[in-house]
């Protein structure tokens, strides 16, 4: 496919997000940071991590502020 005709890929650079809240299991609070490109996407980061290392449930973690971090 000749360059003119190539598809265009957009690259989306990844943020830091501080993601909060519970887990109402136990009532057990948590923050945490990571990199997502999107504050929805930090939120379903958190939800994989706490799935894959403590057999978590989804509906188990309720979020308090997902917000992007400073600096």
């Amino acid at each position: 496919m000749p360059e003119s005709q190539a598809p265009l890929i957009l690259k989306v650079d990844k943020m830091k997000y501080v993601v909060s809240g519970f887990i109402t299991r136990d009532n057990t609070k948590f923050s945490r940071e990571v990199d997502a490109k999107s504050e929805k996407h930090a939120k379903d980061v958190v939800l994989a991590f706490f799935g894959s290392k403590h057999g978590l449930k989804r509906n188990w973690i309720e979020f308090s502020a997902v917000k992007a971090a400073k600096g």
